[in-house]
């Protein structure tokens, strides 16, 4: 389940289920309703910046980013 909430009031928005190998990143869309000011997720959002620039542009993107110790190959 993957939840959208208002982070001052606490109050969900919207919700969207997916099966479990349904990668988080997809229901995202589905999460913003476009006037947020900021959003907030763990690194499965990380490749998302410009979805979120297009669904909520006034918002500040605080999504973790995936950090690359030095001399680690991927």
């Amino acid at each position: 389940m993957h939840i959208g909430v208002d982070s001052r009031t606490g109050l969900a928005h919207s919700a969207v289920v997916t099966a479990a190998n349904v990668h988080d990143k997809h229901p995202l869309p589905n999460l913003l309703h476009g006037n947020e000011q900021r959003v907030y997720g763990d690194s499965a959002y990380a490749s998302q910046k410009a979805l979120i620039q297009t669904k909520a542009p006034k918002a500040k993107d605080f999504t973790n980013q995936r950090v690359r110790k030095a001399g680690e190959n991927r």
